[in-house]
């Protein structure tokens, strides 16, 4: 983590999961949220990306919780910053950065294609 770092209430974690409509078609959705009570949060960087023909800001966070062996690449989290509830798309395989499953850190990133889209 970066020197950055600091404690903050926590926020929900999302899994990804399939609905299936009235018409039998699967689509992606979320499922309820599950609440992370504290967290570290490093420092964002915001870069220059291009999606869908489009330069836009994306955000990229480090975010560290209690250990969480089930989280993923695919999964969302959902911080408050300065009041205002930011959707992190998970990117990457999540790391125990001391191999005693105390804690997982985590890499999210906004402004992505899915985390525009409604969901």
């Amino acid at each position: 983590m970066t020197p950055h770092t600091r404690l903050r209430p926590g926020g929900l974690l999302h899994a990804p999961v399939l609905q299936t409509d009235a018409a039998g078609q699967q689509s992606p959705a979320w499922a309820p949220g599950i609440p992370v009570y504290y967290m570290l949060v490093g420092a964002p960087t915001t870069d220059q990306v291009v999606i869908a023909d489009q330069q836009i800001a994306q955000t990229r966070y480090r975010v560290r919780i209690n250990h969480r062996a089930s989280v993923g690449p695919g999964w969302r989290m959902v911080v408050h910053e300065s009041g205002r509830p930011v959707v992190l798309d998970i990117v990457g395989d999540p790391v125990d950065p001391d191999g005693r499953r105390r804690w997982t850190e985590l890499t999210g990133i906004t402004n992505t294609a899915e985390s525009r889209s409604p969901s």
